[in-house]
């Protein structure tokens, strides 16, 4: 107790002291942290609400009142296959008719399966947009999109959809101006010269809008789609010209607001208040992600089985992709409890392999620059000295970096190489390091962080890890902060990675806003909270710079240079201020307690 009231005590005058500062005083430092606290819990709430409303199959169950009743669909519907069932069925078929949908993957010839395949012809599109109900027997149900076709989407934000008749999230037949359309008789497609589109042949009663043209049924609507998907990788690689050419047919799809949410444009809200609030987040955080759930768990086989697929959103240019194995892990991982226990264990693993990897190749990197990372200024010391500019010295830096200046010592008293030689050597040895530094961040990334994600994610986890190497060199000094600071660090990157391994694609930026606030939380706290109370308390001064250290079972030379350590590195020895030792018992308590955790 004594010992609270006196760092209490300690740190009210030194925030009298510090006051007149500004901002960058104690109490400044003080308001940052807190600051970075209510930011990395707004960014939770914004994840959690996302996550929520867009992520995973979300399956909207049909309302019993609602006209639009899918039969087959109603099980699960995400607002993709909504719209995508308002597709006439004659245009659907005439690729599954010749091909089915089964395929080889290594490409030698499909699997023709689909002969004689009966066909659903009870669909008929009404006034409406709506289709009437399908009966599930064991007749094929076509798929909503085939192998051979590309699917544009456009989001229409907002409440655009007013002045619509009919469904709004629903497929498009692109109208021209009577003279630009020129029709071929092959497919029933009439396609279009000038715009991407290649439309859907026939005009469908809700097109007409009121004598009009639907405004989203326009070509130059859909000259610029927001996406484009594919189940088929190549056909996302091709120009417009040569899907043109090869009357690639194109799927014009628009999906209101509502619909993403919900599934349906007048679907009801199922968590009133999150499921709108993330209706308003999600154009600010990215649309990429609510689409590619959309088509995840919309774009599916007549089966039902999951698909590869193949987004691009067209504006960035970033490309998004998964794999049919992916989904189906996860879809076994929810329903049997054995795959969940697996899967736990499997993540676990993986989020500690990446842990290990990833802060052991930091700590490495950042201690290179540390002990060799300094012979940069010798050539340019060199270079000031032959432009005639004095006063710079090289004796700083033996001062500052010991194993310098007693290895230039010796250099100058033996005479038996140039100083040069050892400078030149230390500049090697740190571009190869880095550059393989470098190359593990490549290499590493393709089975650490395989899946698809927002760019660049990878990069700012290696960043993340080496601000807390520098930081840990520079403010981690004190017994306290060196047991609690490397525990903080551990645990927020396996909650990270948990959601990373756990999500097929989720909102991995936003997780990844909240994990940096809250280790920019922990640092604030740590130099706060526990670093200036123990400077005060004299544990750490000049002459001991840190409280804990590693004593080595063998003597070292000091002119050595430094031991390579990581911010994880297990301490073993204490140093104890002269006039604590033997002191009271409430420190002797503090020792003992801290002494046997400090086994970081």
């Amino acid at each position: 107790h004594h010992h609270h009231h006196h760092h209490h005590h300690h740190r009210h005058r030194l925030e009298q002291d510090m006051r007149e500062e500004g901002f960058c005083s104690q109490r400044g430092f003080f308001v940052l942290m807190r600051i970075c606290l209510v930011f990395a819990i707004f960014h939770l709430f914004v994840l959690w609400c996302l996550h929520n409303s867009y992520v995973g199959p979300i399956g909207i169950a049909k309302d019993k009142t609602s006209t639009a009743d899918m039969g087959y669909y109603s099980t699960k519907m995400t607002c993709l296959e909504y719209a995508l069932s308002t597709r006439p069925i004659e245009e659907r078929n005439h690729f599954y008719n010749l091909h089915g949908e089964d395929f080889t993957s290594d490409g030698d010839g499909d699997d023709i399966s689909g002969g004689g395949v009966k066909h659903k012809k009870d669909v008929t599109n009404n006034k409406n947009g709506t289709s009437d109900s399908i009966a599930n027997t064991n007749e094929t149900v076509l798929p909503l999109l085939n192998r051979n076709e590309i699917l544009q989407i456009k989001i229409i934000y907002g409440n655009n959809c007013d002045g619509i008749a009919g469904q709004c999230s629903r497929a498009h037949t692109v109208i021209l101006p009577a003279n630009e359309t020129v029709t071929q008789t092959t497919h029933k497609t009439s396609f279009v010269m000038n715009s991407i589109g290649f439309n859907w042949g026939k005009k469908t009663t809700s097109d007409n809008d009121s004598g009009g043209i639907n405004k989203y049924a326009t070509a130059a609507y859909w000259d610029k789609p927001a996406y484009r998907f594919s189940t088929s990788e190549a056909l996302m690689f091709l120009d417009d010209k040569i899907l043109f050419y090869h009357n690639v047919s194109i799927v014009n799809v628009t999906l209101s607001e509502r619909c993403l949410v919900t599934g349906s444009d007048e679907g009801v809200y199922k968590q009133m208040w999150t499921n709108r609030l993330a209706q308003f987040l999600s154009p600010i955080y990215g649309m990429d992600e609510v689409i590619v759930n959309q088509v995840m768990y919309g774009i599916k086989t007549s089966k039902g089985d999951f698909r590869d697929g193949y987004l691009q959103n067209r504006e960035t240019k970033k490309r998004w992709f998964y794999l049919k194995t992916q989904l189906e892990e996860n879809r076994k991982v929810r329903k049997e409890f054995v795959s969940w226990l697996l899967n736990r264990i499997a993540v676990l693993i993986i989020s500690f392999v990446a842990f290990f990897l990833i802060t052991s190749v930091t700590a490495l990197i950042v201690r290179l620059l540390t002990s060799s990372g300094v012979f940069i200024l010798f050539p340019i010391f060199a270079a000031y000295r032959s432009w005639g500019v004095n006063g710079i010295d090289e004796r700083m830096l033996d001062f500052s970096y010991p194993w310098i200046g007693r290895a230039r010592r010796a250099i100058r008293a033996q005479n038996l190489h140039p100083m040069n030689h050892y400078v030149g050597a230390h500049i090697a040895k740190l571009f190869l390091v880095y550059t393989m530094y470098e190359s593990c961040q490549i290499a590493w990334d393709s089975f650490l962080y395989s899946k698809s994600m927002p760019a660049n994610l990878p990069l700012w986890i290696f960043g993340t890890a080496m601000v807390c190497e520098y930081f840990t060199i520079i403010f981690v000094r004190s017994a306290v902060s060196v047991y609690f600071f490397p525990r903080v660090v551990l645990l927020y990157f396996l909650l990270y990675h948990f959601y990373f391994y756990s999500v097929p694609c989720g909102y991995f930026g936003v997780a990844l806003i909240s994990w940096f606030s809250m280790l920019l939380h922990s640092m604030l706290y740590t130099v706060l909270a526990l670093e200036l109370p123990s400077s005060s308390r004299g544990v750490v001064s000049l002459e001991h710079p840190r409280e804990v250290y590693s004593k080595l079972s063998w003597p070292e030379w000091s002119a050595g240079t430094p031991q390579d350590w990581t911010l994880f590195f297990p301490l073993n020895s204490r140093y104890i201020p002269i006039h604590d030792q033997g002191a009271t018992e409430v420190i002797g308590s503090i020792e003992t307690n801290e002494a046997s955790h400090i086994n970081r």
